[in-house]
């Protein structure tokens, strides 16, 4: 055997035993690998995804600029006027948002503060009626001592805890936004750089790769991007009729907090499916804090509002747009909220809709490949 023949047999070797190791202990292996690349992988991934959702605004800005000044500073300044734009909404929203939610968590916090300095709640609790005192009491004649100290090591303990949440919480906080700042430096560069890509990316592939194959691929990039770009488009759109609905409704019926439960809702409607579950709930625990009966009462408007959307605008809106049958879709966000959580509820439509817009193309054009080369049934008879 020559050095050429051993060496390729002992790296297929190599590989096919660390195959075998990594399935063997899947479990651990898959898990601890998986977060690797996810960590390695997710600043470039978030800078692409953050560049496709500045290029949607940017679109119009360019082609405008582009009438009077070079192409490339166009994309600088509609990439940067894009950014800034999203990040004026995003501040507008949040702003409406927080400041009421804090208010009503305060609300909530002086009202317990309240029942529990309550004399005359705890004056009528009888504590001999409680069995499992008097059991502690009855046993042990320190059981009232060991009650009073299970209790403080019980405080103390959930103090602790909540020190290593506070910093846990924080810590992951500083994490996260570090690692956008990082993707959202990435993205500008992406998008600064656009046709640099697609000329190396040409010169690499373009020459190694057929015509007919490569005419595939740019219609999967193009399907799929115009997929994105559709339900991008369609769900923002979307997200502020029923913020709107939302908002005159609630100024109507006279709930509190019209303007951030109405925004919230919008918000959480960019989710599909679930986004309207945890803005029906966030809302009415909002409302109920200051008035319980509205809360029920906004309950009852979210679920009127929601078929009012699921029969009307989510058809019209963005069924046109993802041409997804609604089971594919429930289903897709299901799968994908499963295997990554809230970016897989968002991303999985328009990866569905691009594929089940791909398949039947690629089966036409399989189709009708075997159709010229076995011959027409007219030409044959």
């Amino acid at each position: 055997m020559d050095r050429k023949k051993f060496w390729s047999s002992f790296l297929l070797g190599s590989m096919l035993i660390a195959v075998f190791v990594i399935l063997w202990n899947g479990s651990i292996t898959i898990p601890a690998i998986w977060r690797t690349l996810s960590s390695i992988l997710y600043p470039i991934i978030g800078g692409i995804a953050i560049a496709f959702i500045i290029s949607i605004p940017a679109a119009p800005i360019r082609k405008v600029l582009s009438n009077y000044m070079p192409e490339k500073r166009a994309n600088a300044i509609a990439a940067v006027a894009a950014a800034l734009i999203i990040v004026l909404l995003s501040a507008i929203i949040i702003s409406l948002i927080i400041p009421e939610f804090i208010s009503a968590c305060r609300i909530l916090v002086q009202q317990l503060s309240a029942f529990a300095s309550d004399s005359r709640f705890w004056s009528n609790i009888d504590v001999d009626s409680i069995p499992v005192i008097n059991e502690i009491i009855d046993k042990n004649p320190a059981g009232g001592i060991m009650l009073s100290a299970s209790a403080i090591e019980w405080l103390s303990s959930l103090r602790n805890m909540l020190i290593t949440m506070t910093i846990d919480t924080i810590s992951g906080a500083v994490s996260s936004i570090a690692l956008f700042f990082v993707s959202l430096v990435f993205a500008f560069y992406f998008m600064m750089n656009m046709e640099l890509l697609r000329h190396d990316g040409y010169r690499i592939f373009g020459r190694r790769i057929r015509p007919e194959t490569g005419r595939k691929m740019k219609r999967i990039a193009s399907t799929v991007s115009l997929s994105f770009t559709r339900f991008a488009v369609a769900q923002v759109l979307e997200a502020v009729i029923i913020g709107s609905i939302c908002f005159v409704g609630m100024l109507i019926f006279r709930m509190p907090y019209a303007a951030a439960v109405s925004a919230f809702t919008g918000l959480m409607a960019l989710i599909p499916i679930y986004g309207a579950v945890i803005g029906a709930a966030a809302g009415a625990f909002i409302i109920a804090v200051s008035e319980p009966l509205k809360g029920a009462l906004f309950l009852v408007f979210i679920f009127i509002l929601q078929q009012f959307e699921g029969d009307f605008i989510y058809p019209r809106v963005v069924g046109t747009s993802t041409g997804l049958p609604p089971i594919y879709v429930f289903a897709a966000v299901t799968l994908g909220g499963i295997l990554f959580g809230l970016a897989g509820m968002i991303l999985a439509v328009p990866v569905v809709s691009a594929a089940y817009a791909l398949i039947p193309s690629e089966y036409e054009s399989t189709t009708s490949s075997d159709t010229e080369a076995n011959g027409s049934p007219a030409a044959e008879d």
